[in-house]
């Protein structure tokens, strides 16, 4: 996050206290991980956000969640960019609807046509199989 989106976060929320930032450009295993966690360690925080986008920060929390000393992980996707005021929010209407991805999508069809065309349908795909056979489909457990 950089210095102009953390001063818009901070007029909008003057009483967040953030114990530690860092940019997700970094090797998610090695010894560059394992300095990341030191550093995520050391500033003891309760909560831990990471913001990494879909999937990676979900496998990142899941490769790393034992070595961290965090009481709650929490996933942002793209909280930070709305947050900052870098990435433009739906209509109002749109988002009351439920449509926020629709928006998303029409704003950047490239990126987020993979996850909305690809990876929604493949997930449900997988849900009604573990409904059917109770195995899990990712992990055939």
């Amino acid at each position: 996050m950089r210095a102009g989106d953390r001063r818009h976060l901070f007029a909008a929320n003057p009483a967040l206290r953030i114990a530690g930032v860092h940019h997700g450009f970094f090797e998610k295993e090695g010894p560059e991980n394992d300095r990341i966690i030191k550093l995520i360690n050391d500033a003891r925080p309760d909560i831990l956000i990471v913001g990494l986008g879909m999937p990676l920060q979900e496998r990142w929390i899941h490769d790393n969640y034992k070595r961290l000393a965090v009481k709650v992980y929490l996933t942002a996707g793209a909280a930070f960019e709305f947050l900052s005021g870098r990435t433009k929010r739906c209509p109002a209407w749109m988002g009351r609807a439920g449509f926020e991805w629709l928006f998303r999508f029409l704003l950047e069809p490239r990126r987020m046509a993979k996850r909305y065309l690809w990876g929604n349908p493949a997930f449900l795909a997988a849900v009604i199989a573990q409904k059917i056979t109770g195995k899990d489909a990712w992990t055939n457990e």
